[in-house]
């Protein structure tokens, strides 16, 4: 058994990544590899940070933000990010910085005005006080409205067809957490902000997500009792059981 502080603590938005490739999460999330960001997270977050800036306002004066309070956010997080991404070949950072302030000013245009909001950045936790090597879950949600719904905020490239099959598992995640915490959710949702093309400017709406809380809790304990054994034989102790390390459901791999 590892000492408190030396505990991992799972991630929701780190769940896909241990289902897709265990030893990928290993190295990121255990080991602590650094890897610098490529341009598309350091958009994300760019984009994030000047929303959450917005909303934060928002709640403090009940008064929807000027575009050019959540603009100077965006690419003050932008330029602070930017020096330390991964650009490829042919990326440039201002066509990037430019494609930042499109997506959150399309943001305050269509979404914002229709949301009342309750929370930003609200971060949330639960621990598993028995588990030998992991000391829980946490994460923080995007945005809880005055109505407690959970708002994940996302930016894409193309519409997905799929978002509740893409979502609905960190989603639920989140609403167990958030309740855990004593926090009232009665419903979930995505706001998608799609990036412009050839032919298309800007586009952004918001989707309803079902939860599967149930669903979510029994992957969860599925998912701590694996990163637990793959814990054990990434150092050389003994597996509780081995079959257990990689094999997954047919409902594991519809997430990952």
């Amino acid at each position: 058994m590892l000492p408190q502080a030396d505990k991992i603590w799972i991630r929701p938005s780190s769940i896909k990544t241990f289902l897709k490739n265990p030893y990928e999460w290993y190295q990121t999330h255990i080991l602590k590899e650094y890897t610098p960001p490529k341009s598309y997270l350091t958009l994300g977050t760019a984009v994030h940070h000047g929303l959450n800036i917005g909303y934060a306002q928002y709640i403090k004066t009940g008064v929807i933000p000027s575009n050019s309070l959540i603009l100077e956010a965006t690419n003050e997080e932008f330029l602070k990010l930017s020096a330390t991404t991964s650009w490829q070949e042919g990326e440039d950072s201002n066509e990037f910085a430019d494609l930042a302030n499109r997506l959150v000013l399309a943001y305050h245009k269509e979404i914002m005005p229709k949301i009342q909001p309750k929370y930003t950045e609200q971060y949330v936790e639960v621990k598993f006080d028995k588990n030998p090597y992991i000391a829980g879950v946490r994460g923080t949600i995007d945005l809880i409205t005055q109505d407690d719904t959970l708002v994940d905020i996302k930016t894409a490239g193309t519409i997905s067809q799929s978002l509740q099959l893409k979502h609905e598992l960190q989603l639920s995640v989140y609403s167990l957490l958030a309740k855990a915490t004593d926090l009232s959710i009665n419903a979930a949702q995505i706001h998608e902000i799609i990036k412009p093309t050839a032919t298309l400017d800007t586009r952004t709406r918001i989707v309803d997500i079902t939860l599967q809380e149930q669903k979510a809790d029994e992957i969860l304990e599925q998912l701590a009792s694996r990163i637990s054994d793959f814990y054990r034989a990434v150092n050389g102790e003994p597996i509780i059981d081995p079959a257990n390390l990689f094999h997954m459901s047919n409902s594991e791999y519809m997430y990952a």
